[in-house]
């Protein structure tokens, strides 16, 4: 079993993934208000000539947020985004959520937070299986 070393980073720091790798996005807001369910999306974004967040990688959510009447509740939601194979470089990320009344709340548009590098060969587990004689 291989074990991955867990990152931590806060925007505005780099975090240095490679293709395969696991982002965990970790999306945090207060809210006053009565209990609803919603939806949170997350994704890794560059910008193109053709969309300033041309997102690589998204994925979506559904959560419900507890009625939360003054002083409100602090929510907490987690979202893994699997980094595709592809060029690397630097990369944005952002969350936002969808599906509640009114219009969709984002987060800050986060650039270059997210640096994908090259994958590495990685050979492991090397082990004779069998032998016999023919």
């Amino acid at each position: 079993m291989v074990k991955r070393r867990v990152t931590l980073a806060a925007p505005p720091e780099v975090l240095t993934v490679s293709p395969g790798d696991t982002v965990r996005v970790t999306t945090e807001f207060d809210y006053i208000g009565p209990a609803l369910s919603a939806r949170m999306i997350s994704a890794i974004w560059h910008k193109t000539l053709l969309d300033s967040h041309d997102e690589i990688v998204r994925e979506n959510k559904d959560f419900s947020i507890p009625n939360s009447p003054p002083p409100g509740n602090h929510i907490t939601v987690f979202i893994d985004l699997l980094v595709p194979p592809g060029e690397p470089g630097s990369f944005g990320l952002y969350s936002s959520i969808r599906d509640v009344p009114g219009a969709d709340i984002y987060s800050p548009y986060y650039e270059n937070v997210i640096e994908i590098i090259g994958a590495e060969s990685v050979f492991s587990n090397l082990e004779i299986t069998s032998y016999a004689k023919r």
